[in-house]
Formats: C-alpha cells, sequence, structure tokens
C-alpha cells in the first residue's frame, strides 16, 4: 500500500529537507496503485508532495509536471489547485495563479489556507492591472484571517502591504 501521508514524507517536507522528500516520493511512486479509491488517491498525494518539494528545490519544470499529474489523477483536490498556484506565482504566470486559485476556492470555499487563496490571487490581478479585483480579493484575504493568522501567516500580512501598493497603482 503506497502512503502518502508518512510522516516521513510530512516531516521532510516541514523540516526543509526537500531532496529527501523528494527520494521518499521517488520510492513510494514505484508502486502502482491498486483500484482502491485511498490508494488511487495516496497515489495523487505523491505526486503533489513532491511537485511542491521540485519547487522548493527551484525545480519547475519537475513541481509544474507534478501538480499537474495530481490535478489529472483528482481534479477535485482543492489543496493540489492551492499548490500549483503558488508555483505559478513564484513563476510569475500570473493569469494561472488566477485560474488555480479560483478552481481551489470553487471546489472548497473553506479551504484552509483560505485567505492565502485570495491574498495570491488578489496579488496576482495587481500585477496585471486589473487594480478592482485584487483590492477586492485582498480585502477579503484580510477579512478572512484569523487574528493568529493575521499574526504569522505571510498572506495576512502581505495581503496589506499588497492592497496599498494596489491602491497607490490604481491612483
Amino acid at each position: 500500500m503506497i502512503e502518502s501521508n508518512s510522516p516521513s514524507l510530512y516531516n521532510c517536507i516541514n523540516l526543509k529537507q526537500y531532496d529527501k522528500a523528494i527520494k521518499y516520493a521517488n520510492e513510494a511512486l514505484k508502486i502502482e496503485p491498486g483500484e482502491e479509491h485511498h490508494e488511487k488517491e495516496a497515489h495523487m498525494r505523491l505526486y503533489r508532495n513532491r511537485g511542491w518539494a521540485y519547487g522548493k528545490t527551484g525545480e519547475y519544470e519537475k513541481a509544474e509536471a507534478d501538480l499537474s499529474k495530481a490535478i489529472e489523477l483528482d481534479a477535485g483536490d482543492s489543496e493540489t489547485w492551492y499548490r500549483r498556484a503558488e508555483y505559478y506565482a513564484d513563476r510569475g504566470q500570473y493569469d494561472k495563479v488566477i485560474e488555480d486559485c479560483g478552481k481551489a476556492l470553487e471546489l472548497n470555499p473553506n479551504h484552509e489556507w483560505v485567505s492565502e487563496l485570495y491574498s495570491i490571487r488578489g496579488y496576482s490581478y495587481g500585477e496585471l492591472g486589473q487594480y478592482d479585483k485584487a483590492a477586492e480579493d485582498l480585502n477579503k484575504s484580510i477579512e478572512l484571517a484569523s487574528a493568529e493568522e493575521k499574526s504569522w501567516m505571510p498572506g495576512a500580512k502581505e495581503a496589506r502591504k499588497r492592497l496599498d501598493e494596489v491602491l497607490k497603482n490604481k491612483n
């Protein structure tokens, strides 16, 4: 059985040991999934997490390939759309960020990173000169961020700064 949520894989990612995470995922992906839903889901998560790790190591083509493969395997997983949106944001591919954030929000409007999704999408709208949409999303990000998120989450902190920039550029 494939173990996509293994503490080993997540520990490696959380400890920023991306090469180890990639190695672990490579080994696990050698096992073909069975017909059981949970095995197919585990396979998708391995691609998602390996893609996330590839993105963190700067292997962007591999990151995009794995994240896209994960979406191909389960287009209903909002976290994968979110992870790919992050990848696209890092690459400055703002149209794709907007599309993937929109899909993640459509699939799960209560996603644990909903504030971050609005922040990333709002920033992307701003980069494309769509200032009204940028301001709307950045305000939504600030509104949805919990008190805890506002104290540590980059999206919530950055949303206020990004909103100020958007409003400055709009005028």
